[in-house]
């Protein structure tokens, strides 16, 4: 059991660090498209970040056209949709969540995205 636990352990390190290895380049791979975020966009604000209260905002200049929530393991736990268009705050509820590490997908009208984490307290 304890060797099940250091392995899980393992692969999930491995992903983040593999997702912030792509990060850095300005990339995120996803099974259908590949996204870029251009060097000079100012990235997306988390707030609040640890999240306490299982709610935290996303806001950007750019206009948001979905905000993923992804566990270490690579599973979509949420999607919200902005049906609004508008680049402001957008309110993401975590309430089933545990607590740990999460990344979060943001992706822009553009098509182009990034990757952010959060930590739930």
């Amino acid at each position: 059991m304890k060797r099940l636990i250091h392995f899980i352990s393992i692969i999930i390190f491995a992903v983040f660090f593999i997702a912030q290895a792509a990060q850095a380049q300005n990339y995120e791979y996803d099974s259908e498209t590949v996204y870029k975020l251009p060097a000079h966009s100012e990235p997306a604000v988390i707030y609040p970040n640890p999240v306490t209260d299982s709610r935290f905002y996303v806001k950007s200049e750019k206009i948001i056209s979905s905000v993923e929530v992804i566990n270490m393991i690579g599973q979509t736990i949420s999607k919200i949709n902005n049906e609004t268009g508008l680049p402001y705050n957008i309110l993401v509820s975590m309430p089933e969540c545990d607590k740990g590490l999460y990344m979060i997908r943001i992706i822009y009208e553009d098509k182009n995205a990034e990757i952010q984490k959060i930590m739930l307290n």
